[in-house]
């Protein structure tokens, strides 16, 4: 009489993270240790023969890719919220694996979330932002009773606001998303060159929302 035992999947998930293409190669060294059959690397409809073909691939920035193993099948998938780590198998060194590469993720986690590419789905947050904290300017300065503060005071506030809604936007929404730099860490450019996109955006809500506030209370005639 034999006992055997049932597998049971492996379903564990991290959080997103930032990542390089050395952090990609980590990884995939990670799962050479099971010694799979065949490792799979693909991203929306690419397909990449090895992991070398992603420094040769268009695009530099990704937030979605795939890495599967057969013999034993590991599946790590990066999703919108989260990187999902699943297996069909859970003998030990699968599972010591995954656990593996989950804390190896969690040590990319980014504490901030500038890094990651604006896209056209961040102007109705930006103009909503920038819509309300005008409306708190303009609110403050109809409260203040001392006209040489009024402005000045209700600018700055209103900068204040702007600059908190854009944090929290960054801290809490978009750290959610995974950010895979398809090049070598050592070949990253400096912060500046990195964000000026988001740098320039911020700046230009600032200066818009100072504007129209200033505006607001020159036509006030207070």
């Amino acid at each position: 009489m034999a006992i055997t035992k049932n597998p049971k999947n492996v379903n564990e998930y991290a959080y997103a993270a930032k990542l390089y293409y050395d952090d990609i190669v980590e990884i995939i060294s990670i799962l050479k240790e099971l010694n799979p059959s065949e490792i799979e690397i693909s991203s929306d409809n690419f397909v990449f023969d090895n992991v070398e073909d992603l420094l040769a691939f268009d695009k530099k920035h990704i937030s979605a890719l795939e890495i599967t193993s057969h013999n034993p099948y590991v599946y790590i998938g990066f999703e919108p919220n989260s990187i999902r780590l699943f297996s069909t198998e859970d003998r030990h060194e699968v599972v010591g694996a995954i656990h593996k590469i989950k804390l190896f993720l969690k040590t990319k986690r980014p504490f901030f979330a500038f890094h990651i590419h604006w896209t056209g789905a961040e102007i109705p947050f930006m103009l909503l932002y920038g819509t309300l904290s005008v409306i708190i300017a303009f609110l403050l300065y109809l409260y203040l009773t001392y006209p040489y503060l009024s402005v000045p005071y209700s600018v700055l506030f209103g900068l204040g606001a702007y600059g908190l809604a854009v944090t929290y936007h960054h801290l809490v929404y978009r750290k959610n998303y995974s950010s895979i730099f398809l090049l070598k860490k050592s070949e990253q450019n400096s912060f500046f060159a990195r964000n000026k996109d988001q740098i320039m955006l911020l700046l230009f809500g600032s200066l818009v929302g100072g504007i129209v506030t200033m505006a607001i209370t020159f036509l006030t005639g207070k």
